[in-house]
């Protein structure tokens, strides 16, 4: 029997967030989109919705074309390839709670004003991104942080390992929709 695989789509309004560093930056974002079949048009098109898949590629290639793993949203440029790097630190790693603690000291020596705190609390494995700096574009790199280090999580584990919840102190810059792909379903508190 054939499965069918249901798209991933990302909202307009993540993707203006992952991209407004590039605008910083002064990339001319529209001319790429075309390259990776997203209409340019699709940035005046407030509920639009674009494939995760082409996305993604998008993304990967701003990052090299800016030299920066985070595409102009953190305080310190990652050079690209560092990301890499990280992984193979963290395959040697016996427990996800090891991993975990290498991935915090990553970030911590290259996005220095941001801090994360990985830490257990009962049964709960718990890390927060602590930055009394809820502007964009920090706000949407302490996203992207976090989320990529529950992926890799997920990748390390060989399983999605299910979240009780995921919570912000700030106003949530993107749509609950996007959220909920990024993890998994989890529930999401604001405040």
């Amino acid at each position: 029997m054939e499965t069918i695989q249901e798209e991933i789509l990302v909202s307009l309004q993540m993707v203006r967030g992952l991209l407004s560093g590039a605008f910083r930056e002064g990339v001319d974002v529209r001319s790429m989109l075309g390259s990776f079949g997203i209409p340019p048009s699709v940035l005046d098109q407030p509920t639009a919705k674009i494939s995760a898949d082409k996305v993604s590629a998008l993304l990967f290639a701003l990052s090299r074309h800016l030299d920066d793993e985070m595409i102009g949203l953190a305080f310190n440029k990652i050079p690209h390839g560092s990301c890499h790097m990280m992984c193979h630190a963290i395959l040697p790693c016996r427990t996800l709670g090891q991993a975990m603690d290498r991935s915090v000291k990553f970030y911590a020596l290259v996005e220095k004003p941001l801090s994360v705190n990985v830490y257990r609390d009962g049964g709960d494995f718990v890390m927060k991104i602590i930055d009394d700096d809820y502007r964009e574009p920090k706000q949407i790199a302490s996203e992207m942080i976090l989320a990529i280090v529950y992926q890799q999580s997920n990748w390390l584990a060989g399983r999605t390992i299910p979240l009780t919840e995921v919570s912000f102190k700030y106003p949530m810059q993107m749509t609950n929709f996007d959220y909920l792909n990024i993890f998994n379903g989890a529930p999401l508190v604001v405040g």
